[in-house]
């Protein structure tokens, strides 16, 4: 018999869906507090705390307007990484 392999399952901050990881955006802040964005991050590595949003705008300016992205992180993005995220988000309306 063959096993399926496993595929791991994240939950947006924005509005609480749980899917594959390949589906969200993740946002990570690393040891040294610089901030990435990992748009396609089937097989990163990235070490630091994370967060993962749903392509979908809906949900940027959900977790964006509660303060949810900066809570987590426990750091405040800055507002060129703000407009990184909203321009790519726009994109998904």
């Amino acid at each position: 018999m063959y096993q399926t392999k496993h595929i791991p399952i994240r939950s947006c901050i924005g509005c609480g869906v749980k899917g594959p990881q390949k589906d969200f955006v993740k946002i990570v802040r690393s040891k040294h507090n610089s901030v990435s964005i990992k748009l396609n991050n089937i097989n990163d590595k990235s070490e630091g705390r994370s967060v993962y949003i749903c392509r979908s705008f809906d949900c940027w300016t959900e977790a964006k307007k509660k303060g949810k992205i900066d809570r987590n992180i426990k750091a405040n993005l800055s507002e060129k990484d703000m407009l990184i995220i909203s321009e790519y988000m726009a994109n998904y309306r």
